[in-house]
């Protein structure tokens, strides 16, 4: 979560619903479904999220990359790429709930998904969703850098690693303190205390006890939130930390954090996915990641001011994706839309590269009820295996070959006029039987070949 007065995303709604959330008494198997009112065009909770959502980019570092980064080649020509191969379609989608609802069935809604991210008081979900899938990667989630003063006595650790009323009595020193010598808390929520995340102790017993609720209820791994290089953006404006006084060293912290934890969750067979934030280098981001098991990408084409905002970040947020793709690397991404054209422009971007070890949220327009299935993504899914790496038309169109179609993806606030598609007739995203398109701004087709 990522926001800044600059209109960057920081910590904040994710953490914020958790917390709210976190005294919420755990559901019992029988409420595995629920008549909460939601269908696959859902825009419920949008205008609360509209309201609360953090605006933008993650991190300014739009010009680190260079176009020899990208997987995908430059070509002149219009049409996409010739052919295509046989195998599995990388239209892979997560879903992120800290308040577990559906009106599907369950075995429908466990197909859907390769990751489900749950807060710990909703354990009694895990064993019925794995038994659906097994396929199903089920995480818990954790923020890395806080602590819940408000946690039900129950599960103290409910969304923190370690536990706020014994870390304070036993260990003080794992909190940050303020320049006046207080407790700091997080501008989101006061009884989000921040901690010391480059102490050694406190990095062990996160561990510890993100590896023990983990495989106390059956989760697969651990999402770790709040995992930002910017301590000015999980802290109260105005308020400096002396420990940490300058971003250099709170990026070192977080380094040295991410270089025990992860791999101390590995060795106990658990994933670490890290909602990254605030890196002040590519280099930085890689070295997170390349720790982690996998990364999340919370605002991939829409920080909750609409798609243009995104823009300068197009080529970095692809070229990351690169990264974790070549690296063996998963990426969760996320864009805070709630329209059906909005999710299918974030899909068809993920798609571009992805190489089956990305998936795209369908919790969009809130982290609690919303789950939206579009037709697209559907359609998507029978596309089968691409043929190769996206390419770039000469009139600013990216685009990527599949088995069964094509995707195309505008990335400009501009209208693309018609053109060709090569030579074969497809049809979806509102288009029916077309040898040739044209492009809204910020705005993505998925397309079936149907001759």
């Amino acid at each position: 979560m990522h926001l800044s007065s600059a209109g960057l995303r920081r910590p904040g709604l994710r953490l914020q619903l958790a917390l709210a959330l976190a005294v919420a008494v755990a559901l019992p198997s029988s409420t595995l479904a629920s008549s909460h009112r939601h269908s696959d065009r859902t825009r419920a909770g949008q205008h609360q999220l509209r309201r609360k959502a953090a605006r933008g980019r993650k991190h300014a570092r739009f010009s680190h990359r260079s176009p020899s980064a990208f997987s995908g080649a430059f070509v002149g020509a219009f049409g996409p790429p010739s052919g295509g191969v046989p195998g599995p379609s990388v239209a892979q989608f997560n879903r992120e709930t800290y308040r577990f609802s559906t009106s599907w069935p369950m075995a429908q809604e466990t197909a859907r998904y390769q990751y489900i991210v749950l807060q710990s008081n909703q354990y009694s979900l895990v064993p019925a969703l794995h038994a659906l899938n097994p396929g199903l990667k089920i995480l818990v989630y954790q923020a890395v850098i806080y602590t819940n003063s408000n946690a039900p006595s129950y599960m103290p650790t409910v969304t923190a690693c370690t536990a706020y009323h014994a870390d304070l009595v036993a260990h003080p020193n794992w909190f940050l303190h303020d320049q006046y010598g207080r407790i700091v808390s997080s501008s989101y929520s006061p009884t989000a205390l921040v901690m010391d995340a480059g102490n050694p102790a406190y990095q062990v017993q996160c561990a510890v006890g993100a590896t023990a609720m983990a495989k106390q209820y059956g989760f697969d791994g651990v999402f770790w939130d709040v995992v930002t290089g910017r301590l000015d953006w999980a802290v109260a404006r105005g308020l400096t930390v002396p420990e940490y006084p300058t971003q250099a060293s709170w990026v070192a912290a977080i380094t040295s954090a991410l270089d025990y934890i992860a791999p101390a969750l590995r060795r106990q067979g658990l994933i670490s996915i890290g909602n990254i934030a605030g890196t002040p280098s590519v280099a930085a981001w890689e070295q997170w990641a390349g720790v982690l098991d996998g990364v999340e990408e919370e605002s991939w084409t829409d920080g909750g001011r609409g798609p243009v905002q995104q823009l300068p970040a197009w080529r970095n947020k692809l070229a990351e994706l690169a990264w974790t793709q070549a690296n063996g690397k998963y990426e969760m991404v996320h864009s805070y839309s709630g329209s059906e054209a909005a999710n299918t422009y974030g899909l068809a971007a993920m798609m571009l590269v992805a190489s089956g070890g990305a998936s795209y949220s369908t919790s969009n327009t809130n982290y609690t009820s919303n789950e939206n299935w579009f037709p697209e993504y559907s359609l998507a899914q029978q596309l089968g295996a691409p043929a190769g790496p996206y390419a770039v038309l000469r009139n600013g169109v990216y685009e990527r070959a599949f088995a069964n179609g094509i995707v195309l993806v505008n990335p400009s606030a501009g209208q693309i006029p018609g053109f060709w598609l090569g030579g074969g007739i497809y049809s979806g995203s509102g288009v029916s039987s077309a040898s040739s398109v044209s492009m809204a701004p910020t705005s993505g087709l998925i397309l079936v070949k149907v001759g």
